[in-house]
């Protein structure tokens, strides 16, 4: 008989990652904004600055997207993505 022993590695990962990429955005915005603000109107650091905002932008957009498809789809399937069964013999 096999025995299952459940893991929540990737629910650590999970809890672990959300706030971490709150703060990176955080950092990479403020970045961004003095980057622009200290770019004294030259075009190629004006541009430099307004990719690096609109990078932090999408990197939050991917990480709080991913987490809330994730939500939708354990409540809909009614499935724990976050917790692994191990199989144990």
């Amino acid at each position: 008989m096999v025995k299952e022993r459940e893991s929540n590695c990737a629910k650590v990962y999970a809890l672990l990652l959300m706030p971490h990429a709150a703060i990176l955005f955080f950092f990479n915005f403020m970045i961004g904004g003095i980057k622009l603000i200290l770019s004294g109107g030259n075009k190629e650091r004006v541009d430099n600055a307004k990719r690096h905002v609109v990078n932090a932008v999408i990197g939050a957009v991917i990480v709080f997207s991913t987490w809330a498809i994730l939500g939708l789809i354990q409540d809909f399937f009614g499935i724990n993505l976050l917790t692994i069964q191990i199989p144990v013999l």
